[in-house]
């Protein structure tokens, strides 16, 4: 339901305003394009690393997604205020707590924001299956993937809630 409103009100952005495209090439300039976002703007982040990416008082219908999904860029976090209809598609975030840094600082921390959506939003990778045995004994046994590839850790959604998928590379879609 939470997608079908986020397409809707794209959709209308579009018709009501000029919809902006624009594909971003690095933290300067999506820290810009975000300042600059107006309903119906679409950003494509080229690969490369972005850090920690600060999202305030943006009114969506706003879409972040990689330019190229096989490469996705990289932020080591998200902040998102005072913002909403916000989504993102196909980035990795790539956290790394800090010794230093108190425990409660998340990866993504949303704060007054509403419509905030993640689709195939990668935040953690183990080399190798990490998960437990009954969880992989759960999957058919014509359906398994090896235990010997990367498995993901993502952000994902159906037509009913947000949820964090385990997937292994081979599955990756």
């Amino acid at each position: 339901m939470i997608t079908l409103r986020f397409l809707f009100a794209g959709l209308f952005a579009c018709v009501a305003t000029a919809c902006v495209a624009a594909v971003v090439d690095g933290p300067n300039q999506l820290a810009k394009a975000l300042r600059d976002a107006i309903p119906g703007t679409a950003l494509e982040l080229a690969p490369g690393h972005y850090g920690a990416v600060v999202i305030d008082r943006v009114t969506g219908p706003v879409q972040l997604t990689a330019a190229r999904p096989d490469d996705p860029p990289v932020l080591t976090a998200i902040t998102i205020t005072n913002s909403s209809d916000i989504g993102f598609e196909a980035i990795k975030i790539d956290y790394r707590a800090r010794p230093d840094a108190p425990l409660w600082l998340p990866a993504v921390d949303i704060r007054k924001a509403q419509g905030i959506s993640f689709r195939g939003v990668v935040f953690d990778v183990d080399p190798e299956f990490q998960n437990t045995e009954d969880w992989y004994e759960a999957i058919p046994e014509d359906s398994r993937p090896a235990k010997e590839q990367p498995f993901y850790h993502l952000l994902a959604e159906n037509d009913q809630s947000f949820y964090v998928a385990y997937v292994s590379e081979q599955n990756l879609v």
